[in-house]
């Protein structure tokens, strides 16, 4: 398979998508990666998710991206 430019993670409220782009960089998929989301209809979901998984993880301030670049 021929390497990717970019690999994208879009934000939302599953946290399996973290393990995604660790096999992606393990994997040497893409030439650069970036993880992308703000704050929308998904976030509260996801800060709780990660808050009650990763309670040393400050999810309820941080935006969608801020929280998978953490993990």
């Amino acid at each position: 398979m021929q390497q990717a430019d970019v690999f994208v993670l879009f934000g939302g409220s599953i946290l399996y998508g973290v393990d995604i782009l660790a096999q992606a960089i393990k994997n040497n998929i893409a030439k650069k990666y970036i993880v992308v989301g703000g704050f929308g209809h998904t976030t509260a979901t996801l800060q709780q998710n990660v808050i009650a998984k990763y309670p040393d993880i400050p999810a309820n301030k941080m935006s969608e991206a801020e929280i998978f670049a953490a993990l």
